[in-house]
């Protein structure tokens, strides 16, 4: 349901001229709602049924919320004068917006691989 919402946002606030500034602002914005309502979701009603995944979720959409917040940098909201005259601060929103996208596929993999391997010992525990 929460991606039927994402497209629905994403197809309303497109408009003909493509970039206008307003267009993406809102589309970030009613982004952050969404993602909030989830992680409240994920919060009170713990979906699955390992604890890992739960936290692994919920880590997940916190870090998405985190790389919305980076997004408003570059919607429109602060002129790309602005931004391109403050050199430094310009690379590091760009750097940080790719660091928190490689930290989340990091964990993932991580979570991933951590129960492979579990899953690999209680297969070879099983058969001794």
């Amino acid at each position: 349901m929460r991606r039927f919402y994402l497209v629905v946002i994403n197809i309303t606030f497109s408009s003909k001229e493509v970039g206008q500034k307003n267009e993406y602002l809102f589309k970030i914005i009613f982004f952050l709602i969404v993602q909030s309502i989830y992680i409240l979701y994920i919060f009170a009603a713990r979906p699955h049924s390992m604890r890992v995944f739960n936290r692994l979720e919920f880590f997940n959409e916190g870090m998405l919320i985190c790389l919305a917040y980076v997004m408003l940098i570059f919607c429109g909201l602060v002129p790309i004068d602005d931004l391109i005259a403050n050199k430094p601060s310009y690379v590091f929103a760009e750097w940080l917006g790719v660091g928190i996208a490689l930290f989340i596929c990091i964990m993932n993999f991580y979570v991933m691989g951590k129960m492979t391997v579990d899953k690999l010992k209680a297969k070879m525990a099983e058969k001794k």
